[in-house]
């Protein structure tokens, strides 16, 4: 990776919580060292995000 690429994803991890170790920024770099720009790295990620699935806490009934 480039040193532009670099500081290019220094400044977009401070738009994620956990900045350059959270989930999409260690995708997104995945991605780039396999060959894909920032942008295709990105989209790619955010696909991948999206199609995750989080569990739903469940509902308190009053129990313990």
């Amino acid at each position: 990776m480039s040193k532009a690429m670099v500081e290019r994803l220094l400044v977009h991890s401070k738009l994620h919580k956990g900045g350059m170790r959270s989930k999409h920024m260690r995708m997104m770099i995945r991605f780039i060292k396999e060959g894909l720009s920032f942008t295709k790295a990105h989209n790619r990620a955010k696909k991948i995000e999206s199609t995750t699935k989080v569990a739903k806490p469940r509902p308190n009934k009053g129990g313990y």
